[in-house]
């Protein structure tokens, strides 16, 4: 098993939180060529995120009678 390293590059200074995920030798090796291994385990890596990583509102509540009021004042 290989351990593979990543974390979220989202421009903002602290908060770094390193994630890591295993890859089996087996399909590393089942690759033909070191740039499609490469591009299997980043395929790998992405889906992790999609899997790991999501995004809420802060304050839903104000954002949403912000965005009535500004919906409600142009009809």
């Amino acid at each position: 098993m290989m351990n593979i390293n990543w974390e979220v590059e989202d421009g903002y200074v602290g908060g770094s939180r390193p994630q890591s995920f295993e890859i089996d030798d087996e399909d590393i090796t089942s690759c033909l060529t070191v740039e499609e291994a490469m591009e299997m385990i980043a395929d790998a890596t992405q889906e992790e995120f999609d899997n790991k990583a999501s995004w809420c509102y802060r304050d839903f509540d104000r954002l949403k009678e912000a965005v009535k009021g500004l919906v409600e004042s142009s009809t």
